[in-house]
């Protein structure tokens, strides 16, 4: 029932930070904390570095999912900084430069390789965190975006 009625209530706020702070008040160490948005995209968090750094702080390992989209190098630089080598990013890509809107509405192609290509050049424990998930795309667009993801990271 509490799914049903999620979409009726939710107003999309932002996660507040010290309520999840109290509400996870056990040990943290080793634990794996998957950012990931259903009703947003976590890069688009305003206190997502704060996030990342308490959940380090406490001995956690981060993995985000993301588009990627809109954000310049400077964030992915600091992003990259903020992250260890047992944590991750995903990024989703579904389609082609081509067709990639028909199925990331509203994102866009050229910043997710700044992102992409950011962070696997930024520090040599970077290209361990890049992984690509492809999942809304068609059988075919999903063969074509792993083959483009893998020439981008061979470029790089």
């Amino acid at each position: 029932q509490f799914i049903d009625k999620l979409g009726k209530v939710w107003k999309n706020k932002d996660l507040n930070l010290e309520h999840l702070k109290n509400f996870l008040d056990i040990d943290l160490k080793d634990k794996q904390f998957w950012i990931c948005g259903t009703y947003g995209d976590p890069i688009y968090y305003n206190k997502l570095f704060d996030l990342i750094s308490w959940l380090k702080s406490q001995g956690a390992h981060v993995h985000i999912t993301t588009n990627g989209s809109y954000r310049p190098q400077t964030w992915w630089e600091d992003l990259a900084n903020s992250l260890k080598s047992d944590d991750s990013i995903t990024f989703s890509i579904d389609g082609i430069p081509e067709n990639f809107t028909q199925y990331r509405v509203n994102a866009d192609w050229k910043s997710i390789l700044v992102g992409i290509n950011t962070t696997t050049t930024h520090s040599e424990e970077i290209p361990h965190l890049i992984k690509a998930q492809f999942g809304m795309a068609t059988q075919t667009d999903r063969i074509l975006s792993t083959l483009y993801f893998l020439r981008i990271l061979i470029w790089i």
